[in-house]
């Protein structure tokens, strides 16, 4: 039995659509590696500094200063000190954001199931 590639690409297309209305990804990569990369450091002992996207992420530092002031003037995110070195801020996602993820995680199980593979 194939794979059926064109019922798979349908799954993909409600999945890309749904990341479109639902998280902060403003119509780019950026915004999507963004999200994950901010998402990442929920789980580790500290949490990305801006310092830290901006040397982390492929993308332009001035391309990432905008997407964070997105983040940030649509309640996804909050800039807080560090208080290590008071100097450099760090990136916390607000619930909102949690949210968000909480649900395209369930999203991304349901659909999983729905996937043709051979």
């Amino acid at each position: 039995m194939s794979m059926d590639y064109a019922h798979n690409a349908k799954v993909l297309k409600k999945l890309r659509v749904w990341t479109n209305e639902n998280l902060p990804v403003y119509g780019t990569y950026i915004g999507y590696d963004l999200g994950v990369q901010i998402l990442e450091s929920c789980t580790s002992a500290h949490q990305s500094s801006l310092k830290e996207i901006y040397h982390t992420l492929p993308h332009s530092e001035p391309q990432l200063r905008r997407k964070l002031r997105a983040f940030e003037r649509d309640d996804w995110i909050h800039l807080t000190n560090s208080s290590c070195d008071q100097r450099n801020y760090l990136v916390v996602p607000n619930e909102k954001l949690l949210e968000a993820y909480n649900k395209y995680f369930l999203l991304m199980t349901r659909l999983s199931q729905e996937l043709k593979l051979s």
